[in-house]
């Protein structure tokens, strides 16, 4: 091993904590902390501050709706009703109560063959069966859609269209047509989650905006805007009713949104900081991805400038797990395939690394030579 990496390596064992590759977060700018506390300064000097924290918050208040339209209408292009926004506290919660009444206990799931960790333990807790649908460079393949609908009988599709997780696929917008229109003949009702789709500037429109009599659209914060903004707006279809999905577990569950972030993100979004701070991830997600094409030069993956994750090729002779393991002695955290494989005995040879969780470019420049280094050691 060259000198260079043994110090990079030394380096990284010496620190208290794991160099986390495994959550993908947005990456910190110097813009977050300056507006959090300017945010929180100035709300704590209105007259109805208590008050507005003391109760919960349900579905948000008026005004609350109305930022939430203002942030879905850069994806739509066209200000959606704010009669069908939903509040909620974050996507996993939305997710865990649209399937709980869309999906139901025993019905089937539709996901990509490679999706978001958390649907796997979601349909396992609620006893759904989880289908993948097969995936090209484009995302969720029409015809494979078509078939697994027909031989399963599913009535629920879940998927990521823009920046997918974790292929970081961007599904053109011929295919999302295709997608609607497949959905349409099968009466599939869609779970869109579109967390890292206001990431792309003038990407295709969402999967609802082809589908709105049957797509439940989910847009948060916290991927985008801040981690501490915990907030997701749920565009529900055309004709549902929110109430009848939502309103009966507000005694039972915690998936409406808590005052203080809802707030927070009210006035973000009403004062223009929330697209300030948007850019500003971009900006730094930008610079992040420069250090990556730096670091890993002569690796193959595959991402976008303004995507914060990477989804990395492995050697021959590698498997995903004993490279996760591997790199968790030089103190890195990676995300093998295992993860967000439906079915885990065909996962793909590679790692998924998420580019904003390191403090700063240093620790990421860093940790990601030690990786460039390991994928070019010999397994053993």
């Amino acid at each position: 091993m060259p000198v260079a990496a043994k110090e990079n390596v030394s380096a990284l064992q010496q620190q208290p904590d794991l160099v986390d590759f495994r959550r993908n977060f947005p990456p910190p700018t110097p813009m977050i902390k300056e507006a959090l506390s300017r945010a929180l300064t100035e709300l704590q000097s209105s007259p109805k501050f208590v008050d507005d924290l003391r109760l919960p918050r349900f579905n948000g208040s008026d005004t609350d709706r109305v930022a939430g339209a203002t942030w879905l209408e850069q994806r739509f292009k066209s200000r959606p009703s704010e009669d069908r926004i939903v509040l909620s506290n974050g996507t996993n919660s939305t997710a865990l109560m649209l399937l709980a009444q869309i999906a139901r206990p025993g019905g089937t799931l539709l996901t990509e063959t490679l999706t978001y960790p958390a649907m796997k333990p979601l349909a396992r807790l609620l006893g759904i069966q989880i289908h993948g649908v097969d995936m090209d460079g484009d995302g969720i393949r029409p015809d494979a859609l078509a078939d697994v609908a027909k031989q399963v009988g599913a009535g629920v599709l879940h998927c990521i269209p823009t920046f997918q997780n974790p292929t970081t696929a961007v599904m053109p917008t011929q295919r999302r047509q295709e997608i609607a229109d497949v959905a349409r003949k099968h009466d599939l009702q869609i779970l869109e989650d579109d967390v890292y789709g206001i990431l792309l500037e003038d990407g295709p429109a969402p999967l609802a905006a082809y589908a709105p009599e049957r797509t439940w659209y989910m847009l948060g914060l916290s991927k985008s805007v801040s981690l501490q903004l915990r907030i997701t707006y749920l565009l529900t279809p055309e004709g549902a009713l929110p109430s009848q999905y939502f309103w009966p577990a507000t005694m039972t569950t915690n998936w409406m949104p808590a005052p203080l972030p809802t707030e927070v993100a009210t006035k973000w979004i009403l004062d223009g900081t929330a697209a300030r701070l948007l850019t500003s991830v971009r900006e730094e997600t930008a610079e992040r991805q420069l250090l990556a094409d730096e670091s890993l030069r002569g690796v193959q993956f595959r991402t976008h400038a303004q995507c914060f994750h990477l989804w990395v090729d492995l050697p021959s002779g590698w498997s995903s797990d004993a490279f996760a393991e591997r790199a968790r002695r030089l103190g890195i955290a990676v995300s093998s395939t295992r993860s967000f494989a439906v079915y885990e005995a065909s996962a793909p040879n590679k790692v998924r690394l998420g580019l904003g969780v390191p403090a700063d470019r240093a620790v990421l420049k860093t940790s990601l030579d030690a990786l460039r280094t390991l994928i070019s050691d010999e397994p053993y």
